[in-house]
């Protein structure tokens, strides 16, 4: 036992230094992750209940539907502990990357014959069953890019210029390229992600 300890040692000490030291956490953090629980939660119960009936007709069972959310829903919240678990200075180390490379993937998905065309929409990325959407890398961008905007211009943050000038600027580029897929829902989110981090850096 003693071996095997010492053997996970450095393993757990190089996941460390790459996560950094633990966080604290606001009372705030608590509320927002029980409400992303609820809310994940409640969205379960009614895909369950939206979609026995065309599950079962067309799969042969009521929790075909609710079973793959289920899955993805355990991901997300395993992905959510280890997002949760990073230092925020390394997100903000993210933020350009992450620009840049949603950025290339909203174009990459509009080009013909590389972009996947479902229901007359363009939207996916991807081989077969492997595929993502860029809109969702750009959730993902947006967010870590307005936010580190704001922590960095905390001193300035009211001055339209250098605080909300360039979230609206990435906001409004990310939205057009959505936009042209189209996927009006996810331009909506992304909308609601600038505003929020927005309304949030305000009231600092």
């Amino acid at each position: 036992m003693v071996a095997e300890t010492q053997r996970l040692a450095p393993g757990r000490r190089r996941l460390r230094d790459i996560l950094g030291p633990a966080p604290l956490r606001p009372p705030a953090f608590v509320v927002v992750a029980v409400s992303v629980g609820v809310l994940n939660t409640v969205g379960l119960v009614m895909i369950l209940s939206a979609s026995s009936v065309a599950a079962l007709r067309s799969y042969g069972s009521s929790w075909y539907f609710f079973n793959r959310q289920l899955a993805w829903s355990i991901v997300g919240l395993a992905v959510f502990i280890l997002a949760a678990r990073i230092d925020y200075r390394r997100w903000m180390k993210l933020a350009l990357p992450l620009l840049l490379v949603a950025c290339a993937t909203l174009i990459l998905v509009l080009v013909p014959q590389v972009g996947i065309r479902v229901d007359g929409a363009r939207r996916w990325l991807g081989v077969g069953a492997l595929r993502f959407q860029p809109s969702e890398l750009a959730k993902l961008a947006l967010l870590v890019f307005a936010a580190t905007v704001l922590t960095r211009r905390a001193d300035s943050v009211e001055d339209f210029s250098r605080g909300a000038k360039p979230v609206i600027a990435v906001f409004l580029g990310f939205a057009a390229l959505v936009l042209v897929e189209p996927d009006l829902d996810s331009t909506i989110v992304l909308a609601l992600i600038a505003l929020s981090v927005l309304a949030v850096g305000a009231s600092r």
